[in-house]
């Protein structure tokens, strides 16, 4: 087939924002992962350029994805020779996986490909990826650990006394794996910090749900409608255990008399995040240019 896309990590992220150290480590080290769409019918002779361009880059390259969406057909001798050639990559200590093959997932796994190297689509593959590189950069950090306010983003730049004066305002909460922490539809009157676990912001399609983002321990949620007091445009689900601290829009407000060189310095953090959130999505538009 031809080779409809070829792109890397430093172009095409998944949905899953990170705290801005990680972020910036995985921009740096964007074509250590690959992501190939293929089209058309698949045979032995067409897989086989695909399979020398990947062992070609398999020397600066971590792990390889192939997107099969716009795949036609594919025989036997194909998907054996990517069987192959994935074992052969993970002989050099490289990762060969899958997305969107639906269609032809038990074809894959018939030729000797493990379920769990096949993905429903892109943005579940990259993060698995992505979190491959970061195994092997932080090695010694603990993801599940909490976060200290300190260490979150939106509390970036505070020193003690200002901790002091916010921490009593912060609500706690605690959710379980696949419980709703937002719904789409709901006032928009308190800002979320993760501090321990991860969430998933998704709309529902006609196929399920569709992720349009994700967000780890340390990171803001709900900043965009809680400025502007619109109400939530999606749903925010928990994906295992999670620890929240909620700011209340009464609590904001009382920080206008209380201490308005907190509020300051908060909504100061709130742009920030708002201009980076902004810089990847024009990084993701320009991919698909």
């Amino acid at each position: 087939p031809a080779v409809r896309l070829a792109t890397t990590r430093r172009k095409v992220a998944s949905k899953q924002r990170r705290p801005p150290v990680v972020a910036e480590h995985l921009h740096k080290a964007g074509k250590r992962l690959r992501l190939y769409h293929l089209q058309g019918p698949l045979a032995f002779a067409a897989v086989e350029p695909v399979v020398r361009e990947m062992m070609a880059r398999a020397s600066d390259t971590d792990c390889f994805i192939l997107n099969l969406r716009m795949v036609q057909a594919i025989d036997p001798a194909a998907t054996g020779l990517l069987a192959g050639t994935r074992r052969e990559l993970r002989g050099l200590g490289k990762l060969l996986i899958f997305s969107e093959a639906s269609t032809w997932w038990q074809l894959l796994i018939d030729a000797g490909i493990e379920r769990e190297a096949i993905f429903t689509d892109d943005d579940f593959a990259l993060e698995y990826g992505e979190n491959l590189l970061l195994a092997e950069r932080f090695r010694d950090v603990a993801w599940e650990a909490q976060t200290p306010l300190e260490k979150c983003a939106l509390f970036t730049g505070f020193d003690f006394e200002e901790l002091a004066v916010l921490e009593p305002l912060l609500a706690t909460r605690s959710y379980q794996r696949g419980q709703t922490i937002v719904a789409a539809g709901q006032s928009s009157d308190e800002l979320f910090v993760i501090t321990r676990g991860s969430a998933m912001v998704s709309v529902p399609t006609q196929n399920g749900v569709s992720r349009l983002n994700s967000f780890t321990s340390g990171m803001t949620f709900g900043d965009i409608a809680f400025i502007d007091r619109s109400p939530r445009s999606a749903n925010v689900t928990a994906l295992g255990p999670v620890e929240c601290r909620v700011l209340t829009r009464e609590a904001f407000t009382r920080l206008d008399l209380e201490a308005p060189v907190v509020k300051i310095r908060l909504l100061q953090n709130l742009a920030h995040g708002m201009s980076s959130m902004l810089r990847h999505l024009s990084r993701e538009l320009a991919a698909l240019k």
